[in-house]
């Protein structure tokens, strides 16, 4: 990480430390994202968790991804955006890598480690606007979706008949937003599925807060001390002491618990790194999560799986499915 998204001189940690130590601290990051969100407690939430997984060393590399899918006009990047705006200003070096278009062979060249041997991808986040199928499913950004934190991940491709090794150093935590998305399944396994409230109560309190902005004027701005706080945050190791309790009674009826049950404990560590401030250590340094993490987690891993056997189904898929029961219905 650069010295421009760490914490610099002018910065007051002790006012830092309070806000991070706080017991409400999930409540006063969604008191700081009403003021630019109506709603979507539970979408907040988990786009905040997922982007918190960037903190977790042990986590698995797949667990920090999030695909966004609603309807065009909905509003998901607006709420994309304003979430990760919590982390301060968006830059070059800074914490958050924004593209609002990417190609399908650009994951190939961004930030080569073979060409920029300095630059890790661990700690930082990617958000990329209305990805295209063909960047979704593409091998290049396959290789990022499943890179391992820590590590080179090669491979080689060839460009006018030559072999050329590229090189992903790290693993970022990946949020993206497809109005119109067809995943494969392989990637649909690594990328769980958050949507939006589309609902007419949803539509009139968007449109009632525009008007008091309009009205006045203004766009409301972050609190910068809670800005500089989210800031203090570091990456760590987590332990879930009792992650076998769970183990144990979780559903095992489809094979994608295989996959989920992780998932939902890496959720469970990324609320426990979020609150790093106020979670105990053991011996050997990991912070340990605590049942309030596990409530967190609990919220979100039922949001991003869609069925009693937790298979994740895209908007389409969901569109398609309704259709059909409508004309059983007939």
């Amino acid at each position: 990480m650069s010295d421009e998204q760490m914490p610099g001189p002018n910065m007051n940690p002790e006012e830092s430390e309070k806000i991070l130590k706080d017991p409400e601290l999930l409540t006063i990051l969604n008191n700081e994202f009403d003021k630019r969100i109506v709603g979507e407690k539970t979408a907040r939430t988990t786009i905040l968790l997922f982007s918190c997984g960037r903190l977790v060393e042990n986590a698995e590399s797949t667990s920090t991804n999030l695909l966004v899918n609603d309807e065009s006009g909905k509003g998901k990047d607006y709420v994309v955006r304003n979430i990760l705006k919590i982390y301060g200003d968006w830059g070059k070096e800074t914490i958050v890598q924004h593209r609002q278009r990417i190609s399908a062979t650009a994951f190939t060249y961004w930030h080569n480690h073979f060409f920029e041997p300095d630059w890790i991808w661990d700690n930082r986040i990617v958000y990329a606007e209305d990805l295209s199928n063909t960047t979704m499913n593409s091998d290049s950004f396959k290789l990022m979706a499943s890179a391992e934190r820590g590590t080179l991940n090669e491979s080689t491709i060839t460009i006018h008949q030559k072999a050329v090794d590229v090189g992903v150093m790290g693993k970022p935590a990946m949020i993206v937003t497809m109005a119109s998305s067809s995943p494969k399944s392989e990637m649909l396994r690594r990328f769980p599925i958050i949507e939006l409230d589309g609902s007419i109560d949803q539509t009139k309190a968007v449109v009632k807060r525009w008007g008091k902005f309009k009205a006045k004027g203004i766009r409301p701005e972050y609190d910068p001390a809670v800005i500089r706080a989210m800031q203090y945050l570091k990456s760590c190791k987590v332990k879930i002491p009792f992650a076998e309790l769970v183990a144990n009674v979780v559903s095992c009826e489809h094979y994608i618990m295989r996959t989920n049950f992780t998932r939902m404990c890496d959720l469970v560590m990324f609320s426990a790194a979020l609150h790093q401030f106020q979670r105990e250590s053991d011996a050997d340094g990991f912070i340990l999560a605590t049942e309030q993490d596990y409530e967190i987690a609990r919220e979100i891993i039922i949001a991003i799986t869609s069925t009693r056997s937790t298979i994740p189904q895209t908007k389409k898929q969901k569109s398609i499915i309704e259709t059909l029961e409508s004309i059983h219905r007939l």
